[in-house]
């Protein structure tokens, strides 16, 4: 299968800058094809990605969603097989296709989509950094309830008197969560009330 070819269609010189960019990170010189709307009428637009295509399968990464260079992008997909569109193009989506353009064109495409997702994060700060860090908190204060409701439920199940052959005694039939609980001992009779006689009759040695 032939490698994918990637087509960056934006607005200005955004298309040769993410691509001049993405040469210089990766070193991989073949794997783009940057096309400018400047000075362009949608039909000039239209011929400028249809040479870069060239009839092989592609991806037309595009800057915006709306306007003449997705408009473009879009018309131009309609006619050929194996010609996909994503809007919103990044750096992190144009370096994942760099390395996976041996990929099926609809599975690749997918791909770049999720990885160019993940690679928004947002990080606050004054105020709303604080409030972000207080809801952590809450919700780091509401696990740990959760948890501890959980362990006193484990404490409340009964346990298992076992007598080994050397006479000593343990407990069984719950988990001990040390870090979230301390058990109270329980009150177990010893060995020797377990087996006293409960009668006053004949027979009986513990009257």
């Amino acid at each position: 299968m032939s490698e994918v070819r990637g087509v960056v269609v934006a607005h200005g010189d955004l298309a040769h800058c993410l691509v001049e960019t993405t040469r210089s990170i990766s070193g991989v010189e073949d794997a783009f094809h940057p096309v400018s709307n400047a000075g362009c009428s949608p039909a000039a637009l239209a011929s400028r990605v249809e040479g870069a295509i060239g009839g092989d399968a592609a991806i037309l990464f595009v800057d915006l969603a709306s306007g003449s260079c997705a408009h473009t992008a879009r018309l131009v997909a309609r006619e050929p097989t194996g010609v996909t569109v994503i809007t919103g193009v990044n750096l992190p989506m144009l370096l994942d296709f760099v390395f996976h353009r041996d990929m099926e064109v609809a599975e690749l495409t997918e791909r770049l989509a999720e990885k160019a997702r993940t690679g928004i994060v947002a990080h606050l700060s004054g105020e709303t950094g604080r409030a972000g860090q207080r809801q952590d908190q809450a919700d780091g204060d509401g696990l740990l309830r959760r948890r501890w409701a959980a362990a006193q439920r484990q404490a409340e199940q009964p346990a298992v008197r076992l007598e080994n052959s050397n006479g000593s005694h343990r407990a069984r039939g719950y988990r001990i969560l040390t870090t979230l609980v301390d058990r109270a001992p329980r009150q177990v009779k010893s060995s020797d009330e377990q087996h006293s006689c409960q009668s006053t009759g004949p027979g009986c040695h513990n009257q």
